[in-house]
C-alpha cells in the first residue's frame, strides 16, 4: 500500500515535520511505500522531502495531511480520489496574536475556517492530542481519533559532550528550560512572573532559559523584555538562545533543574 503524507512546510526541527519523518520511517517499516510532500521545504531536507509538485504525491493509496496552517493543500487533499486521513495540529486562537501583530490574527483566523471545511470530506481525522479531537468533534468531523506527535526522545537523551557549555551552566544557578517559540500562546509572561516569584521568595541563584525563535512575533518579545525591567530583573538570569542543534539541547535537557 502506499501511504503518503502531506505537510505545508517541511523545517529542520520543527515538531510536525520531524513526526511526519518518523511516521514514515515506521511505515516503511511495517512494508508500506511512503513519501513526505512539502510546499515549503528547508535546503537542509531537499534531499529527504519531495515537492508537493510532485503528481506522484496524489496517487497515494492513503493520503495523511498534517493541518496547522490554511495553505492551497487543504483544497487539493478534499479533491483526491484516495482515501483522506487528517492530522490536526491545533491552529493556535487568533485572539492570542491580536494585540501583537494584525497578519498573524487574520492567518489564524482564516486557519480555523479552513479547517471547517474539512467536516465531512475525511475518512478519518486525528488529533495529535485529546484536546485537538475534541475541537474536531465540535466542528462536525464524523470519525475522530488521536495520534500523537511522533518524537524522537534520542535527541535530547544521548549522550553528548560539551565541555564549555557544560561548565556555564554548571555554576550553581538553578536552571529553568523551556523550549519553543517566543509567542504569545506560549505565555512567556507567566514564567517572567514565575522568577520575580522564585527570585523574592525563594533564592536569588536562578537562570532561566528560552531555547526557540524569537523573530515570530517581535512586539511580543519586546513586551517580554519590557516586563523584565519592569520587575528589574538581572539580564543575564535570562538566557534567549534562539534555535540550536540538537547536541546542545540535550545539554540544555540535562543541566536543567526544571
Amino acid at each position: 500500500m502506499i501511504i503518503n503524507q502531506w505537510v505545508p512546510a517541511a523545517h529542520k526541527g520543527d515538531a510536525i515535520g520531524d513526526s511526519a519523518r518518523r511516521v514514515r520511517a515506521l511505515l516503511r517499516m511495517m512494508g508500506h511505500e511512503s513519501e513526505l510532500y512539502a510546499m515549503t521545504i528547508d535546503d537542509a531536507l531537499r534531499h529527504d522531502v519531495r515537492p508537493f509538485g510532485d503528481a506522484a504525491g496524489r496517487r497515494g493509496d492513503v493520503t495523511i495531511f498534517h493541518y496547522a496552517l490554511p495553505s492551497a493543500m487543504t483544497g487539493a487533499f478534499s479533491s483526491i480520489d484516495s482515501r483522506r486521513v487528517l492530522q490536526y495540529h491545533n491552529v493556535t486562537p487568533a485572539s492570542y496574536f491580536a494585540p501583537y501583530d494584525p497578519s498573524l490574527f487574520r492567518l489564524a483566523a482564516l486557519g480555523r475556517a479552513e479547517l471547517a471545511t474539512l467536516a465531512g470530506r475525511v475518512d478519518l481525522a486525528l488529533g495529535d492530542s485529546a484536546y485537538n479531537r475534541q475541537e474536531l468533534d465540535v466542528l462536525g468531523f464524523g470519525r475522530t481519533g488521536v495520534f500523537p506527535i511522533a518524537v524522537d526522545t534520542t535527541r535530547i537523551t544521548r549522550p553528548v559532550e560539551r565541555p564549555a557549555l557544560d561548565r556555564i551552566l554548571d555554576d550553581g544557578l538553578v536552571n529553568f528550560l523551556f523550549v519553543g517559540r517566543i509567542a504569545p500562546n506560549k505565555k512567556i509572561e507567566d514564567l517572567i512572573k514565575l522568577a520575580e516569584v522564585y527570585k523574592r521568595y525563594v533564592d536569588a541563584y536562578y537562570r532561566f532559559i528560552f531555547v526557540g525563535r524569537l523573530d515570530v512575533v517581535p512586539r511580543y518579545h519586546s513586551m517580554i523584555r519590557a516586563l523584565m525591567a519592569e520587575y528589574r530583573l538581572r539580564d543575564d538570569r535570562f538566557v534567549f538562545t534562539g534555535p540550536i542543534p540538537d547536541e546542545e539541547l540535550a545539554v540544555y535537557y540535562r543541566r536543567a533543574a526544571v
